[in-house]
């Protein structure tokens, strides 16, 4: 007797893989890659073992299966983009160079091409603008701080910002046509 009620509570793993596919696709919609909805998958798996005893009401298996797989699925997607923001403050202190790194090489160079293109107009620039876009994109400065550090008002900040801006293009495009 024991035995059939233990059989009754324990769970029945090849009806949770019955779902699979459509937890997979539950899933992707949130990690957006169908390996780490895969993998997503797997963990609410075991972690549906773990707690299948606290489940109340055994004929909506599917619902709360599908409730663990949501809750991974983001768990996943918050450790992921946590790994993804790293403070650019954080590698020049550690002395690595700003770059940017790609699946594929051809991208880094070309971004570092153009990176170095960059670099080399800025000395095209009036001392003004020059100093408004250093302050902006190497220094990480928001307008309001920029125009702080320079004791101009937000709206000059932001004019020279835009004039910089513009006259990078400008420049970037007469270099292109020679």
């Amino acid at each position: 007797m024991e035995a059939v009620a233990m059989k009754e509570t324990s769970l029945d793993i090849h009806h949770l893989f019955s779902y699979y596919q459509e937890m997979v696709y539950v899933a992707k919609r949130v990690v957006y890659d169908y390996q780490k909805a895969e993998d997503v998958v797997q963990e609410a798996l075991m972690k549906a073992m773990r707690s299948y005893q606290h489940l109340k009401e055994q004929d909506k298996v599917k619902a709360w299966f599908r409730t663990i797989v949501i809750r991974t699925a983001i768990d996943t997607y918050r450790k992921e983009k946590k790994k993804e923001l790293v403070s650019f403050d954080v590698l020049t202190e550690q002395g690595i160079e700003l770059c940017y790194c790609d699946d594929t090489v051809e991208k880094s160079v070309t971004f570092q091409c153009m990176y170095q293109e960059v670099h080399n107009l800025l000395d095209d620039l009036s001392p003004k603008l020059k100093e408004v876009i250093t302050l902006k994109y190497e220094d990480d400065l928001s307008d309001q701080q920029i125009a702080d550090t320079l004791g101009i008002s937000l709206s000059a900040a932001k004019t020279r910002i835009h004039r910089a801006r513009k006259q990078l293009t400008e420049l970037r495009e007469q270099s292109l046509c020679l």
